[in-house]
């Protein structure tokens, strides 16, 4: 007497390749949004100093500044992610899909050709992404992969 066994829509492969897509998009979404917030986090630390021009009014340690500057800029300090000054690096993170399993977050913020990211990044050890945040991007694909099998395995 033969016997069969239903495996269920778990192990069919268009239903089990939509939910990693799903999955991966996701991941997508939630890690564009980490990378920016994550820099809008961090605390400077680095040197103060002026862009533009100053009335009287403005100061800088207690005492008044004069000269160039209408802003007040604290620079970040090596190690730590950049500091938002104009805020055109924060909203250049963008993702992209490479394939259907596949995707990118980068930051890009290129002026006449020059990349301001990566020389943050490369240059002046200002890491916009690191280690770190690769390992929350994983975690973020894991759950969302959880969900997403759980899912189609009911």
């Amino acid at each position: 007497m033969p016997v069969t066994v239903k495996l269920g829509k778990f192990f069919d492969k268009r239903t089990m390749n939509a939910a990693i897509k799903e999955a991966m998009g996701k991941t997508l979404d939630e890690f564009a949004e980490y990378i920016p917030e994550q820099q809008q986090k961090s605390v400077p630390a680095g040197k103060l100093y002026k862009r533009g021009s100053f009335s009287g009014r403005n100061k800088i340690g207690g005492k008044r500044a004069s000269g160039r500057g209408t802003k007040i800029h604290r620079a970040s300090a090596k190690g730590q992610r950049p500091a938002i000054d104009s805020g055109k690096l924060n909203r250049a993170t963008k993702k992209k899909r490479l394939g259907a399993f596949k995707g990118e977050v980068t930051t890009v913020a290129k002026n006449k050709g020059f990349d301001y990211a990566e020389h943050l990044q490369e240059k002046l050890g200002r890491p916009i992404q690191d280690d770190r945040d690769r390992k929350v991007g994983e975690k973020m694909l894991t759950a969302n992969m959880e969900k997403a099998l759980a899912k189609i395995s009911k």
